[in-house]
């Protein structure tokens, strides 16, 4: 078979093609080059060990054999001598060949059965570069090709140790000295690199990794991994040079070397190399506490460019790195330097690809660059700026806010689903799940809490608009009409409670009740909200009205609202009556039924022994929702039905007792009182019409300021989408 090397990429540099161990040598240990020791002591190889002086390449073919024994490759290289020969295997197990002055390159993977420390090389008399690899477990002596070519070239192999593994380099000999002298040279540099050690933070060192990083004309998965590790040393060094040499970052500037970290970016072939340039800029905006340094990071269009480059996203560790380096240059914006990452015409801002780049991913899946984003525009609305501002609320820019109140909009119905699919098949799992979800809307709504409080009024009112455009009015108020008004009229008539198509139970009226009166109060903060008027800090109802001196109660000599058994009443214009609380044992009461302001009672009063005519309270129930009825075959019987006075649900001691009891099914409790006569029950009934009457007008009287403006808001409406379609017939005609 045959393998066509790649030297006719005649644009790619040599250096970025082959990794030179001795170079390495110098690069991690320190010691002095060894192109100026070897050819100090062999004129003949007095040429710089890298092999990659010019980009100058032919076109020679190589021939690949594979034997029993071994793998043998050969090129034809004329006019080329054993001294001008290099053969070396990386520790990746690539083959890399370079002869005739750097006109021949060639760069292979080897097979996985090459035994890559079993590599001999030599020049044929007839201008061929034999290269024979043995193979795993072939033969256990030499083979006889290596035998019967050892007269006529001489072969060793040097074994060195650099920063990243093990490296063989063979080197052509002509003799035995120079292959002895070679070995002591070597061995020399190693101990030497032993006894000056390098000094990983200092200028010399930064210095040094800028000039190999400016060697470096493509990356590649050859040299990734020395360009990574010149990346990730560059940022300590500044770290440390901030805080205790200012000349490490002035060097940094003076030698432009994030200009050279753009360039590496743009010739870079590998993800690698991208997420540790990413991780080295983040480093270095977070650690660097100097304002000038800061100020030269941001400047230059340098950070930009970074922010707006095209980058592979697919790969999840770099799009977590690429998150958190615009977070960490959001960290560091103030007055002064948001400034450095804006282009402006006539003083307005019409680029900042920091926001704009940061809230594609504002609604990503993952929750931690949710929150990163979040954390960005944060510190991009504190910052204060007022171009910024009007910049953030302009349109397409507004688009965010209102994907923003979507995105809650859809955690609130995943939630609402979730709940339900977990009471129809709960599992194991279905609690963290909740959990997780609960935990998320927090988080949307503190976010939400965050942006409004951040101190710019038009991205305040465009949440604020976008919550109730797209979430609180849909959702929460589909049924926002006028027949919420007219169910509270109907409250107030007292009709809610003896409605038949509502319930036979004021215990299911009531929870109904309180639902409805929920309703009417946010729909009426609402109103005055989007009015922009402050919401009050109690409802707009009118006080309470004095008690006529003629009223039942006034006459009676109740001074509390809610009269007790035990209290003592006059009993003017009391009925007598008898009730039986258990069977057959009848007890004569006076009936009075009394009203004062909203509150209403059915009062059952015993004679006083001492005052003829004052009585003493025995029982009490609601005059509301009692319902009287006179009984068709004896009219002197009246029928009262009687609830409770509070609304067990809304009481916490009781709502657990409730609950339990609510299953059974629980309904109001019934009165029959019996009247001396016809006139009598009569009388009763009219005095308790009465008294409801009054209960009921003054309830309507301290609500009509809420009714009053409910119902301008909604003629007012009326009138307007009444008016737009006859302007526009208007118009088109």
């Amino acid at each position: 078979m045959s393998i066509i090397p790649i030297n006719d990429r005649r644009s790619i540099s040599p250096d970025d093609r082959i990794w030179e161990p001795f170079e390495l040598m110098n690069t991690f240990f320190g010691f002095p080059s060894p192109s100026l020791l070897l050819s100090r002591h062999f004129p003949s190889l007095s040429r710089d060990l890298s092999p990659f002086s010019s980009p100058s390449t032919v076109e020679t073919q190589l021939n690949w054999t594979e034997t029993p024994t071994a793998h043998v490759f050969k090129a034809y290289l004329p006019g080329t001598t054993q001294d001008e020969a290099i053969v070396f295997v990386d520790d990746e197990g690539y083959l890399q060949i370079c002869a005739g002055d750097n006109k021949f390159m060639s760069r292979f993977k080897l097979p996985d059965n090459a035994l890559k420390d079993q590599v001999t090389a030599w020049m044929e008399e007839d201008g061929f570069l034999v290269v024979f690899v043995a193979k795993d477990g072939a033969f256990s002596q030499t083979p006889p090709e290596i035998e019967d070519n050892r007269n006529r070239s001489t072969t060793i192999r040097i074994r060195i140790r650099t920063g990243s593994g093990i490296g063989f380099h063979l080197w052509f000999c002509r003799n035995d000295q120079e292959k002895s002298e070679i070995r002591g040279l070597i061995r020399a540099i190693m101990w030497f690199s032993f006894l000056r050690p390098r000094d990983r933070f200092s200028l010399v060192e930064l210095r040094h990794l800028t000039v190999q990083l400016r060697k470096f004309q493509i990356v590649n998965d050859t040299n990734k991994d020395f360009v990574v590790e010149a990346l990730r040393s560059i940022a300590e060094i500044l770290t440390y040079g901030d805080q205790h040499d200012p000349s490490f970052f002035e060097f940094f500037m003076e030698k432009q070397v994030m200009a050279e970290f753009v360039r590496i970016l743009r010739v870079s072939k590998t993800v690698t190399v991208s997420v540790q340039l990413l991780q080295t800029m983040s480093i270095m905006i977070q650690n660097l506490k100097s304002e000038q340094a800061i100020y030269y990071l941001f400047s230059n269009e340098y950070v930009n460019y970074l922010i707006t480059y095209t980058f592979d996203f697919q790969h999840e560790e770099l799009l977590s790195y690429y998150i958190s380096f615009l977070r960490a240059v959001s960290g560091k914006l103030n007055q002064h330097t948001i400034s450095l990452l804006l282009k402006t015409e006539n003083d307005v801002v019409v680029s900042f690809p920091l926001y704009v780049e940061g809230i594609k991913f504002a609604f990503h899946e993952e929750n931690m660059i949710r929150t990163a984003v979040r954390s960005l525009t944060l510190n991009v609305y504190h910052v204060g700026d007022e171009s910024v501002n009007d910049y953030v609320v302009s349109p397409p820019h507004t688009e965010y806010f209102s994907k923003l109140v979507s995105f809650f909009q859809k955690q609130c119905i995943d939630l609402s689903a979730m709940v339900l699919n977990t009471l129809e098949s709960p599992s194991p799992d279905s609690g963290g799940k909740l959990f997780s979800a609960v935990d998320g809307i927090e988080d949307t709504l503190y976010y939400f809490s965050d942006v409004i409080s951040a101190g710019i009024p038009d991205i305040g009112r465009l949440v604020t608009d976008h919550i109730l455009q797209n979430l609180t009015l849909p959702l929460l108020l589909p049924s926002l009409c006028s027949e919420t008004v007219n169910l509270m009229i109907h409250v107030v008539n007292s009709n809610f409670f003896t409605d038949n198509t509502v319930s036979d139970s004021s215990f299911t009226a009531g929870e109904k009740l309180c639902e409805v009166v929920k309703v009417f109060v946010l729909l009426h903060q609402l109103q005055i909200f989007l009015l922009g008027r402050p919401l009050p800090e109690q409802p707009p109802t009118h006080p309470p009205a004095d008690i006529s001196e003629t009223s039942r109660a006034t006459t009676s000599g109740l001074d509390v609202s809610v009269p007790k058994p035990g209290t003592e009443v006059k009993l003017v214009d009391a009925v007598p009556c008898w009730i039986a609380f258990e069977r057959g044992k009848e007890r004569e009461f006076s009936f009075l039924a009394l009203s004062s302001g909203v509150s209403g009672w059915i009062v059952l009063a015993e004679k006083s022994l001492l005052k003829p005519d004052h009585g003493i309270v025995r029982i009490v129930a609601p005059l509301a929702g009692c319902n009287p009825r006179i009984d068709e075959k004896q009219p002197r019987w009246l029928h009262l039905r009687i609830r409770p006075s509070t609304l067990p649900f809304l009481d916490p001691i009781k709502r657990g007792v409730y609950k339990k009891l609510k299953s059974k099914g629980l309904v109001d409790g019934k009165w029959t009182v019996a009247f001396r006569s016809d006139e009598f029950c009569h009388s009763a009934y009219s005095m308790v019409a009465h008294e409801m009457d009054l209960q009921s007008s003054e309830v309507e009287r301290r609500l009509k300021p809420l009714f009053e403006f409910d119902r301008k808001q909604q003629d007012q409406s009326t009138i307007t989408s009444e008016a737009i379609p006859s302007s526009t017939s208007s118009s088109s005609g």
